[in-house]
């Protein structure tokens, strides 16, 4: 149930950079505000402008479920990118991710608590 909550918060971190007919989605790193962002997919009907009214009406409830569905798998792969610091409580990127002996936790966290841990990145 914890964990789930945790989910959901992420998810809630996750903002649009869709541009153009590009559907993308991306989240910050709460450490050191690196952004992280979901593969591109184009939008299907992105090169056929609408004729009409109607047809822009369904081009817009076509985006929307396009992108909708898109940020649900968006959220997902962007959660794999990222850790929780059980201390600070933020999401951040494997670089600000410190493997301490008692627990992860973020690079300031680490600092501050006087943790040396290991990173997965280096640099």
């Amino acid at each position: 149930m914890y964990r789930q909550c945790i989910v959901n918060q992420f998810e809630n971190k996750v903002f649009d950079c869709s541009q153009g007919g590009i559907i993308r989605f991306g989240a910050a790193c709460e450490a050191c505000g690196q952004i992280k962002r979901s593969r591109a997919v184009y939008f299907s009907l992105w090169d056929q402008p609408p004729e009409n009214m109607n047809k822009k009406e369904i081009r817009d409830a076509l985006w929307e479920w396009e992108s909708g569905c898109e940020r649900d798998l968006a959220v997902e792969e962007l959660r794999r990118q990222f850790n929780y610091c059980k201390i600070c409580k933020r999401f951040i990127c494997n670089h600000c991710l410190r493997i301490c002996d008692d627990t992860d936790m973020c690079v300031d966290c680490a600092a501050r608590l006087n943790e040396t841990g290991t990173t997965i990145i280096e640099d």
